[in-house]
């Protein structure tokens, strides 16, 4: 191994096996690791699995193009109610911002994708963000119905279920780490080649 090398793969060592580095490798893992929970935790609504409250349909205005969104279990009631909106959105993607009556002033948005499947149903995809949760979901438009495909949402419960595995993972390799460079300092008598 060349020297450069060796430099390189001791100073990984020692970083990794550092006390000081021990809560950033922990931090980032519970990140990714809550993360992971959270797509894991998605929803298979064709497979029977309850839609996460979240989960809107948006809705076109015939003559102005508005949109406007209603929650999945109201769209047929305000479509029974309001004859000047329908399901078809035109191909494409775009973000509709809108302000939640539970929250006067507050103003959240969807980004949503429409595409088309082999049979001529748009399919489309929308992603909510605001400060407190990011939230996904899909839906099939066909006719006057709506299909939910899936829905997912990123919460606190995933949040702090990533600790758990940032905590031990981040403990193998601080572990490893210093087994490894004890090992290695004892093969050299605590001396660098």
């Amino acid at each position: 191994m060349s020297n450069g090398k060796r430099r390189i793969s001791r100073l990984i060592l020692v970083l990794l096996s550092s006390v000081w580095f021990f809560p950033v490798s922990c931090t980032s893992i519970s990140v990714v690791s809550s993360q992971i929970l959270s797509q894991l935790d998605t929803r298979d609504i064709r497979a029977g699995e309850t839609p996460y409250p979240i989960f809107r349909v948006l809705l076109r205005h015939t003559k102005t193009g508005e949109l406007t969104s209603v929650p999945l279990g109201q769209y047929a009631d305000y479509l029974s109610n309001h004859s000047e909106y329908h399901l078809q959105l035109p191909e494409g993607d775009g973000e509709y911002w809108y302000e939640d009556n539970n929250d006067p002033g507050a103003e959240f948005f969807i980004h949503y994708q429409v595409s088309f499947d082999e049979n001529g149903h748009p399919i489309v995809k929308c992603q909510y963000s605001d400060m407190d949760y990011p939230a996904w979901w899909q839906y099939r438009v066909m006719g006057d119905q709506v299909e939910p495909i899936y829905s997912g949402m990123f919460h606190m419960g995933h949040a702090l279920s990533g600790v758990i595995p940032g905590f031990a993972i981040a403990s193998i390799i601080y572990w490893i780490a210093g087994r490894i460079r004890k090992t290695k300092r004892e093969s050299t008598n605590g001396e660098p080649k």
